[in-house]
């Protein structure tokens, strides 16, 4: 399982600039930079792990991410007791973090992202703010 501490953010919105008559699409410097944090981690990760499976070139692969957001400051302490595990059904979405992690990883863990064929998002509050994931091969 690879983790990535630290605030936590999805895929953000294609950003668009004109250039005289052309149109340009760009990624905003937030979910670039996050990429590049998850790619990162991810390498570090293959470096650590060299007996286990990380590289899935051809085959259909499973993704797994456990997203825990950390408790706002402001919440008292039996609120945070109450809540610690509880779903987060607040932003970002859950389709966000697949995409940000799955974009991130192109061409690393994988050719394309088209091979995820089966994704599971799991969103929580907790303590300490990061997402946890792991890739499989689908063997079944």
């Amino acid at each position: 399982m690879v983790f990535v501490y630290g605030k936590i953010h999805g895929k953000g919105r294609p950003r668009f600039r004109r250039i005289g008559n052309f149109v340009s699409t760009y990624t905003d410097r937030t979910t670039t930079e996050y990429e590049k944090l998850i790619a990162a981690c991810y390498k570090e990760y293959i470096e650590t792990n060299p007996d286990e499976r990380t590289v899935f070139m051809d085959e259909a692969v499973r993704l797994n991410i456990k997203a825990t957001f950390e408790m706002p400051k402001s919440w008292h302490k039996n609120k945070r007791a109450e809540m610690a595990g509880k779903p987060h059904t607040t932003k970002p979405d859950g389709d966000n973090l697949i995409k940000v992690i799955a974009d991130a990883l192109n061409g690393i863990a994988y050719t394309d992202d088209k091979q995820i064929a089966i994704m599971r998002v799991e969103k929580r509050w907790g303590e300490n703010e990061g997402l946890d994931f792991e890739l499989r091969e689908i063997t079944e």
